[in-house]
């Protein structure tokens, strides 16, 4: 999905491409890409983009804002993975850690 917006964010970016196109789009984001899923995928995506009735005035804008969003999503989730790092690495130094996360219910390592 993300691969997707970065590269293509509005249905007309979309609908003038074919399947192997798309295709070749995620692999530069995305290492498992293409097979038999993969072009459904792209060819129901890309069927989706043509039906659409979005409205297009300030397209430019509009792609702007997705790749605000888009970094910022990025940069806060990576903010959020390097908190769970570091939360476990804490824990690991609390002796009774691993008992209280074997408890269901209780964070597993990540």
């Amino acid at each position: 999905m993300m691969a997707t917006l970065k590269e293509l964010p509005t249905p007309q970016d979309l609908a003038g491409r074919s399947a192997p196109e798309i295709i070749s789009i995620w692999k530069t984001h995305m290492q498992r890409v293409g097979g038999t899923t993969g072009t459904q995928k792209a060819a129901e995506l890309i069927a989706q983009a043509r039906r659409s009735v979005g409205d297009i005035t300030a397209l430019a804008e509009a792609k702007q804002d997705f790749v605000r969003l888009i970094t910022e999503f990025e940069r806060i989730t990576e903010l959020l993975a390097d908190i769970g790092k570091q939360l476990h690495a804490l824990l690991e130094e609390i002796p009774m850690a691993a008992q209280l996360r074997s408890i269901k219910g209780c964070a597993k390592p990540v």
